[in-house]
């Protein structure tokens, strides 16, 4: 109910609006899964980073682990030289270049030797290490001890590990701040038993490094916004390499603020660190804690890798996302207002479209409605002439019905003629043998034939009643050709209603078929009372000239029976002659009144194709006003107003009567609810480039299978 009370306006723009919503929901769904998807991708790649750079740290741990078993190895320990070791000591810190120092010391913990020099060649102070004694921290204790930090599944024994931490030793001996760990092992003189501990202080560089390279590769894949960080197994940044950190000769500084001080799992509260904490590798998208930006996180622990347990690091990798998905990004900053001026143009242009195009059909459909009230006026006419018609036949039935009556008045006067004759004859038989004596007779019989004469005057009133007919035969044909001329107009009016006046067209078609056969019929009458009428002359000439001859015989036999009886025969014979010649004339007058009754016939059929017409004539009234209603009811339709209701059902009426309480709009709707119902399953629609047919109620060659 609520779609049918819209206008159309109000539906077509409700449609374009719908289209339009579809394609944007689509739109957004398609640009959130791409978005989604390129998001996923650069998680998964960030994911393969972190392994990867967890990957080469543990690598890179192996090394160090291994290089302190091989160094603990060398015989220049068990020489007792400190020039010599010092000078081995400085070889490793200069080839290695990722130990700050070596040192030795003695089995109960005192200072043997040491590196003097950096791996770059400075001179370091090594007396700031000599005077104390190692025995009480805690690698000379588990060295001695031979409690080492192994891992065995992972090939790691036969060395103490000392997790990240501020170096006491490195720092001491280079007077400054140090980061890193220590790989201690004991020494073994040449008798087998232990004569010292060797530890190597690697710096945290070897870690560095790995970072720095990673970094600087995603720096020339232009994320400078890339940041990389190892985290110990409490969360605190061990190393870290950034764009701030990377100095210009390619050195990456550290932060003495950040370095093994900040927790990003902790105080920073990263879920990624603490996922990675946890044993999980894997990547997200989340705001940094300090920046305030979102950022794209991989991580990953190094325990998965060749790195002992006990030590739990991690790797995380993250970047700005914009400088990842820069693109999606300004791809959805343009996208959305693009889709809202979108939405909003083809929005603005439906309702604009939709206002026009049912302004254009208001008015399609007013000038339907025109042209319908046009057609009205014709079917008005139309049956105007269909009921002068109608009057025209019942004056042709009366004056036809007027003719049979004279023909058998005129047909009983001849038999009476007739038979006065034959009693003139006995007479006349009888008169031959008293001719004298029946010169009254004579007389009489003479007296009969002015009679006879005197009945012919009837036969001239028939044709005056024939006269009168050819008369009538004129009007009809007049209005034959009234009846043409509408029809003619009504198939100029049908064709001016396109394809609405289809069928007005084949009625006006049954119109001009029937005036034709009409005009046929007034033709053929016509014929046939020419016909008559020249029957009736030559019966009138020959009647006449018998009766002259009749009373010419009468007097001459008069006139000869005083002079002899002799011609008596000669009469009797003239007189059969006379009977024969009235007998002919009735069988003449019986034909007069067969033509007659055909002329009736005539006159019947032409009244039954009258009502014909007239039945036609109120088809036409009714399609009429069918095609006024669809006209309303597009209309309707097209305002949004509800269309009236067609399902009432009425006994027949005319709708051309108007009555006091129904208004002629009323009638004429109601006729044309009535045949809307009857006419409405009949409509089959083809494609825009057929016109309509009618699927029932007519033949192929558009003739009314019922008509006449």
């Amino acid at each position: 109910m609520f779609w049918r009370a819209l206008s159309l306006r109000s539906k077509l723009l409700f449609l374009a609006l719908a289209g339009l919503l579809t394609v944007a929901v689509v739109s957004f769904i398609q640009m959130n899964q791409g978005f989604q998807v390129r998001q996923a991708a650069v998680r998964n790649d960030f994911k393969q980073r972190a392994s990867l750079v967890s990957q080469n740290i543990s690598s890179r741990f192996s090394e160090r682990y291994r290089d302190i078993q091989s160094f603990s190895m060398n015989t220049v320990f068990q020489s007792g030289q400190k020039e010599k070791i010092t000078e081995y000591l400085n070889s490793i810190v200069s080839v290695y270049q990722v130990y700050d120092s070596v040192v030795l010391v003695d089995f109960e913990g005192r200072f043997v030797a040491s590196n003097n020099k950096t791996h770059d060649g400075r001179i370091l102070d090594v007396k700031a290490i000599e005077g104390r004694s190692y025995s009480d921290t805690s690698w000379f204790a588990k060295a001695v001890k031979g409690e080492w930090s192994e891992d065995k599944a992972r090939g790691y024994t036969g060395a103490v590990v000392e997790d990240l931490q501020i170096d006491p030793v490195s720092s001491a001996l280079h007077s400054a701040t140090l980061h890193g760990m220590s790989f201690s092992r004991p020494v073994v003189n040449a008798e087998g038993r232990v004569a010292g501990v060797l530890t190597a202080r690697a710096s945290v560089r070897f870690i560095e490094n790995e970072l720095r390279s990673f970094f600087e590769i995603l720096q020339s894949s232009g994320l400078r916004s890339a940041q990389i960080m190892l985290l110990n197994k409490e969360g605190l940044v061990g190393a870290e390499a950034s764009a701030d950190l990377l100095a210009e000769n390619g050195t990456l500084k550290r932060n003495p603020e950040r370095v093994l001080r900040w927790n990003l799992a902790t105080q920073q509260g990263q879920l990624a660190a603490q996922e990675a904490l946890a044993g999980k590798s894997g990547s997200l998208i989340e705001i940094d804690r300090v920046g305030r930006n979102e950022r794209i996180w991989g991580f990953a622990p190094l325990r998965d890798w060749a790195l002992p347990e006990y030590l739990n690091w991690s790797v995380v990798v993250s970047v700005n996302t914009e400088d990842v998905i820069s693109d999606l990004f300004t791809q959805r900053r343009i996208f959305y207002p693009m889709l809202f001026v979108f939405v909003l143009v083809f929005g603005l242009t439906g309702y604009g479209i939709a206002r026009s195009l049912t302004r254009e059909y208001h008015e399609l459909s007013t000038k339907i409605k025109d042209e319908t009230i046009r057609i009205v006026e014709v079917g008005d006419e139309l049956v105007q002439f269909c009921e002068k018609t109608g009057q025209y036949e019942g004056s042709r039935a009366a004056a036809a019905g007027k003719m049979i009556e004279k023909s058998t008045a005129l047909a009983g006067t001849s038999e009476s003629r007739s038979a006065a004759l034959t009693e003139c004859i006995t007479v006349l038989g009888e008169f031959e043998a008293e001719v004298a004596n029946n010169r009254s007779a004579v007389q009489k019989g003479l007296t009969e034939l002015k009679e006879a004469s005197g009945k012919f005057q009837d036969l001239q009133r028939i044709l005056d009643i024939v006269t009168e007919m050819k008369s009538r035969v004129s009007a009809l044909n007049e209005i034959v050709f009234r009846v043409q001329l509408v029809g003619f107009n009504a198939t100029i009016e049908s064709n001016r209603a396109g394809p609405s006046g289809r069928a007005f067209a084949g009625v006006a078609q049954e119109i001009q078929s029937f005036s034709e056969h009409t005009e046929k019929l007034a033709r053929e009458l016509s014929e046939q009372l020419a016909r008559l009428q020249m029957q009736t002359d030559e019966i009138t000439a020959a009647s006449a000239m018998r009766i002259g001859s009749a009373e010419k015989i009468f007097s001459d036999s008069i006139r000869i029976a005083s002079q002899s009886s002799r011609n008596f025969p000669k009469v009797t014979e003239t007189l059969g002659e006379t009977i024969k010649f009235i007998r002919e004339q009735d069988d003449n007058f019986r034909s007069v009144a067969e033509s007659v009754e055909g002329l009736e016939t005539a006159v019947r059929k032409s009244m039954h194709a009258g009502s014909d017409v007239v039945r036609k004539a109120r088809e036409v009234r009714e399609q009429i006003y069918f095609l006024e209603d669809a006209a309303q009811d597009f209309s309707h339709a097209v305002k949004g107003l509800r269309a009236r209701s067609r399902l009432k059902r009425s006994s027949a009426q005319s709708v051309f009567t108007h009555s006091n309480e129904v208004s002629p709009e009323r009638a004429r709707a109601d006729a044309v609810d009535r045949l809307a119902q009857k006419m409405r399953p009949r409509l089959v629609v083809k494609p825009d480039d057929h016109e309509p047919e009618v699927s029932e109620g007519f033949d192929s060659d558009d003739t009314p299978r019922n008509a006449g």
